[in-house]
């Protein structure tokens, strides 16, 4: 009897035992690891503020007055930006950030009189202050290409309103006017620059962070179709290319007969966005007719890429430009569109700047690289 008690006890406690481990592991599976935080663009965003640029935000009310998800251009399914209103006595700061697949894209930050509060006092030296921002943000976030920058950065010396330094693989070009100073940085490979990565000082304040290199990836760097191999394809393009002049396409005058110069051509070489927002090299080849045709066209534009050859677009342009009516033509690609999009971004990120803007007259480098 002892025997078989003994077997029943065990066999219950043995029971009772992997139900519980049952239970323990079920339950682990449920409970998000301690590393896997969900992203909230509003703390990043106070996070950012307190932990690289060391704004002391306890000294400030702080007001939440936007969290939006701006229009999609730049192919992503998660972008949020966030607008917050800092206030003290002494002074108030209105900031906006923009995020992307939780990955901090631009900051600007506006101080409206006197001199933030910091936990920790800027360099009186812009370019150490900038050095302070790149080593906290590495940081942050463990990315390798900040400590890069650090490196170009450090063979910076202010004697010029404009400067380049250069590295193997990049590119920082310095902008200094009066009280404004600016950083940008590019990676550089086969003669094309890369997306850019800038900061921006005002009065010895980090006003502007601009994080392109954040948006993009990089496809190839790989140019197989030189300079002389993209006109030659555009201008066999060209040849097979024709244009239509009138709102009434019933009606249209249809232009077949032109006669494309073989001097002057512009070409530029730059990376632009294929397959969502990896980039690739891109040929814009610009041929110029004998004459003004109808609908003022003086010039034919043709998009090339330049690691495969294919044409991706050719258009017909109007004294330099695009017409914009009357005039329709063939179009495969959408380069064009591409940086229309991206500067409806750039209107929606600046919509709360634009007052502090336009009381300074200063050069501003793009925000954004792209030239189509």
């Amino acid at each position: 009897m002892s025997t078989n008690g003994g077997t029943k006890m065990n066999t219950k406690t043995i029971c009772s035992t992997l139900m519980v481990l049952t239970l323990v592991a079920m339950t682990a599976t449920c409970i998000p690891p301690v590393n896997s935080v969900e992203f909230n663009a509003q703390d990043e965003t106070l996070s950012f503020l307190k932990d690289v640029v060391k704004l002391d935000i306890s000294k400030y009310n702080i007001s939440l007055i936007s969290d939006q998800n701006p229009v999609n251009v730049i192919n992503s399914e998660n972008q949020e930006e966030i607008r917050y209103l800092l206030k003290n006595t002494d002074n108030t700061i209105d900031t906006t950030c923009l995020f992307n697949n939780g990955a901090l894209v631009w900051c600007t930050m506006y101080v409206h009189n006197g001199s933030p509060f910091y936990t920790e006092v800027p360099s009186s030296s812009v370019i150490e202050y900038a050095e302070a921002i790149l080593g906290r943000y590495y940081t942050l976030t463990g990315l390798s290409r900040f400590q890069a920058m650090k490196e170009l950065l450090s063979k910076v010396t202010i004697t010029e309103d404009v400067a380049t330094y250069r590295s193997d693989s990049a590119k920082l070009l310095v902008f200094s006017d009066g009280n404004t100073q600016q950083f940008s940085w590019t990676n550089i490979s086969s003669g094309i620059d890369g997306p850019i990565f800038s900061l921006e000082f005002v009065n010895g304040t980090l006003e502007t962070f601009n994080d392109q290199q954040s948006l993009f990836s990089i496809g190839k760097f790989t140019v197989n179709i030189s300079q002389a191999n993209a006109i030659n394809l555009a201008m066999e393009e060209a040849k097979h290319f024709s244009w239509k002049v009138g709102s009434d396409l019933a009606t249209a005058q249809e232009v077949t007969q032109f006669t494309v110069l073989n001097d002057p051509v512009q070409s530029q070489l730059s990376l632009q966005p294929r397959d969502n927002s990896t980039l690739y090299p891109y040929w814009r080849i610009d041929l110029y007719l004998d004459k003004v045709y109808a609908g003022g066209v003086s010039s034919i534009a043709v998009g090339i890429w330049a690691d495969t050859g294919t044409i991706d677009y050719i258009k017909a342009l109007s004294y330099g430009g695009i017409p914009n009516t009357g005039v329709d033509s063939q179009q495969t690609g959408t380069p064009i569109n591409n940086i229309l999009l991206l500067l409806i971004v750039c209107a929606i990120i600046l919509s709360s700047a634009v007052a502090f803007v336009l009381k300074r007259k200063k050069k501003i480098v793009s925000p954004f690289f792209f030239l189509y």
